[in-house]
């Protein structure tokens, strides 16, 4: 999407909402472009085969990668209890709000100093949100889907929330009464559970479920599961020993190097498959939400800035919104500065969801994006194929060194914990700092 165009959807009042499917959506309608779709599943298929026989050859035994997936279930009804906890604090979120609301006009004395503790209050939720269910994810020994969902969905909670409040607040000054304004709690819940970061009262919804769309997103969400097991597999193969036995850098240097296209790109792409495409699109049916622009073309762009901007839509208008506008519009008019604020906090917090997987601190991805992908998203480069291929390779060799640290970062907690650490080896890779990597 050209940015002429993107800029239709924003306006002084925020985010536009209209009615329209995902790119994939209407590409795969076309008949021309069906094969493309069979291309994919072929390719799933000989993936699902090839896992198959490779199971059999060396355990005797074959699951299809479904032994792998369940296992990393272990305790669900724990991640589910949490996941509600989560849940009812977000729901308390909007009850706070309103008594802020309903009681900041009965004395125009303490106005002031009502407004300033419960901004206070605000913050404080945002840091023990952030702090309880890391401590959660870490002591309740969550294999990492569970972990990832939790720590997931807290981050979404949370942008909800500052969302919700960041657009009612100013109606709540603006007017006295504010009861004739207020949302209702039916509004909020309906927030809750729409593919969007961007509250509205209102959105463009249809009341009628297209149950076979929704059944084919199931199944292609299935198909996704079992390529990130099969992912799963080869990366564990390679290091699911370390902390029990010793590595060489060279050993380290050339799995990463021979699965960047094995790892690297398949999690690259069903990532997006699954979240963006096949998950949005799911409670996007299920909740009649319309307006389905979850992702754009970022496949087929040579400038790193707009491949990142049209990866991930949902959550750069929010970083646009309530980051960048906020940054720019009240704190420093500064271009450059509120682009590197607004990257550092969306890298931070990826780096928080990270490390409460793995339950160490290893700030790799906000460092690796910081000083290679900002210098890089700062000019456009030649809208040529090669500078699209080649955005494909750094891409893919991104992911892939970021899922080989990150999973040495957690087999070295599993197997060889690095203990009494002082405060810089807090911040190194844990796996650098442990006796089972050899500089052979």
């Amino acid at each position: 999407m050209s940015s002429e165009k993107k800029n239709l959807y924003r306006t002084a009042a925020g985010r536009k909402f209209v009615a329209r499917n995902s790119l994939l959506t209407d590409i795969f309608q076309k008949s021309e472009n069906a094969n493309v779709y069979h291309i994919v599943l072929l390719i799933l298929s000989h993936f699902f085969i090839a896992t198959g026989l490779n199971q059999y050859t060396h355990n005797k035994r074959v699951d299809f990668g479904f032994g792998l997936i369940l296992k990393n279930f272990y305790n669900f009804d724990k991640a589910v209890q949490i996941w509600l906890y989560c849940f009812m604090s977000t729901c308390a979120a909007f009850l706070c709000f309103t008594v802020w609301a309903n009681f900041r006009n009965f004395s125009r004395e303490y106005k002031i100093y009502w407004d300033w503790l419960w901004t206070l209050l605000l913050i404080l939720y945002y840091y023990w949100s952030f702090k309880i269910t890391g401590r959660a994810i870490k002591d309740s020994t969550f294999k990492l889907p569970l972990g990832i969902f939790l720590a997931m969905e807290t981050v979404r909670f949370l942008m909800k929330v500052h969302s919700f409040v960041r657009n009612n607040v100013s109606r709540v000054i603006a007017q006295e009464n504010c009861k004739r304004l207020f949302p209702k709690f039916s509004n909020f819940l309906y927030f809750l559970f729409a593919p969007t970061l961007i509250y509205k009262d209102a959105y463009p919804t249809k009341k009628k479920i297209n149950w076979k769309f929704l059944g084919f997103l199931l199944f292609e969400s299935g198909c996704i599961m079992l390529m990130f097991s099969y992912v799963a597999d080869t990366v564990n193969s390679h290091i699911q020993d370390y902390g029990l036995r010793k590595f060489t850098v060279t050993e380290l240097v050339v799995a990463i190097a021979q699965n960047i296209v094995r790892v690297g790109t398949l999690t690259m792409l069903s990532i997006f498959a699954f979240y963006l495409h096949c998950l949005q699109n799911i409670f996007a049916e299920l909740t009649g939400f319309e307006d389905r622009f979850f992702y754009s073309d970022w496949w087929n762009d040579s400038n790193p800035k707009a491949w990142l901007r049209k990866w991930n839509p949902i959550v750069e208008e929010w970083l646009y919104f309530y980051v960048y506008m906020e940054f720019k519009t009240h704190v420093c008019n500064n271009t450059f500065l509120t682009k590197i604020v607004t990257i550092s906090l969306s890298f931070v917090v990826h780096d928080w969801l990270l490390t409460a997987l793995v339950g160490s601190f290893c700030p790799f991805m906000f460092l690796g994006i910081l000083i290679l992908m900002f210098p890089l998203s700062c000019f456009s480069l030649p809208k040529h194929k090669f500078v699209v291929v080649w955005n494909w390779l750094v891409m893919s060799f991104g992911w892939n060194l970021v899922i080989f640290v990150y999973s040495l970062e957690y087999h070295t907690q599993m197997n060889a914990p690095v203990k009494n650490l002082t405060f810089l080896q807090t911040l190194m890779p844990k796996f650098m700092l442990s006796d089972c990597l050899s500089l052979e």
